[in-house]
């Protein structure tokens, strides 16, 4: 049997994807799959009900993300990630904003750089509009840091 009849040999021709892109949107994925668990436990510490909505607007954000980001990998890749918790959240509520304000400001330059390097459109427009949003949230998390003093 020639390899060209093998019956995935079409999508995997085109499915090379460039390496570096690959470790890229799975560090991406993680990065998402990470933020969303430490939201939902700060959600659970926000100091009054108008903190709490806001925070869950920003893990529903990045659960678009998330899923946006997986669903890439896989059209690229083939495969499915299993995401993986790669970070400790804060303990505290202070704790908590301080590092989602930092997470939120790195994964926004981090996106870019994914954008800047993708030569797919669909996969640029998705993580400039990811790092657009996270810095939108990273504005939010300033504001609480710097009213919960």
């Amino acid at each position: 049997m020639y390899s060209y009849q093998h019956p995935n040999y079409y999508y995997d021709y085109y499915r090379q994807v460039d390496p570096q892109l690959e470790a890229d949107i799975e560090k991406a994925i993680n990065l998402k799959y990470n933020a969303i668990n430490c939201l939902a436990q700060l959600s659970q510490q926000a100091p009054d009900n108008a903190t709490k909505v806001v925070i869950n607007e920003i893990r529903e954000d990045d659960i678009k993300h998330y899923q946006a980001f997986q669903q890439i990998y896989r059209i690229l890749t083939g495969k499915t990630l299993d995401a993986k918790i790669t970070q400790v959240c804060g303990k505290t509520f202070k704790q908590g904003i301080e590092g989602s304000f930092i997470g939120e400001q790195y994964d926004s330059r981090f996106y870019l750089k994914i954008a800047d390097s993708a030569t797919n459109q669909t996969v640029k427009n998705i993580f400039y509009r990811a790092a657009i949003e996270d810095g939108i949230h990273a504005n939010w998390f300033l504001y609480y840091m710097i009213k919960n003093k």
